[in-house]
């Protein structure tokens, strides 16, 4: 069984059944004189965009030295804290319980200790 006939490749001239070609990639002048004209046309709008630019470009300068004086700020309130606890800490230092330190009894061995009856009979 055959595919039907509109499925079928043909080779005949008809271009009507053959795809339009893509464009060249290299600009011809009618194009170029096209561009220029948009361009020049376009000017005050190359303005407006290059001002935004440098309006932008200032805002993010603005918010990176808001940020780094937040930043100095938060710093500077911490130090401030540490120092508030320290000062808590050395007030009150007087008035916490002291916690009992052990001490470990020394071994003496029993030679020491016969040794040291021997010396206090001679005494």
């Amino acid at each position: 069984m055959y595919p039907p006939k509109e499925s079928q490749l043909v080779l005949s001239g008809c271009s009507s059944r053959r795809l339009p070609m893509a464009p060249s990639s290299k600009s011809s002048a009618p194009e170029r004189s096209y561009m220029q004209s948009f361009l020049e046309e376009n000017k005050g709008t190359a303005v407006i965009v290059e001002t935004l630019k440098i309006e932008e470009k200032k805002m993010y300068l603005q918010k990176a030295k808001r940020r780094v004086e937040i930043l100095q700020l938060l710093r500077k309130q911490r130090e401030e804290r540490i120092s508030v606890r320290l000062i808590k800490e050395l007030v009150s230092l007087p008035y916490k319980p002291k916690s009992k330190v052990y001490k470990a009894k020394k071994v003496i061995p029993e030679s020491n200790e016969e040794d040291q009856e021997e010396v206090k009979a001679l005494n």
